[in-house]
């Protein structure tokens, strides 16, 4: 050996840097995975807002129903 290193050397440690994922992909990784979820809590705050205000719409149109005689007080 003549002190560089022989090819099969360096192909065993290109293959096994290969396989072996960077600090900073595992970093990309769990922010891609952690957006994710977050997007899809969004989606559903965002739906269950837009039921809410459905509810309230509906709420606010009972109030003036009541008020103007058109609909009488549910029973509980």
């Amino acid at each position: 050996m003549n002190g560089e290193p022989s090819h099969e050397n360096s192909q065993s440690i290109e293959e096994h840097l290969q396989v072996i994922p960077s600090e900073l992909e595992i970093i990309k990784q769990d922010f891609e995975k952690r957006n994710a979820e977050l997007e899809r809590k969004i989606e559903q705050m965002e739906e269950e807002k837009m039921n809410l205000r459905l509810d309230a719409d509906v709420q606010k149109l009972e109030v003036e129903m009541l008020k103007k005689g058109k609909l009488r007080p549910k029973k509980i």
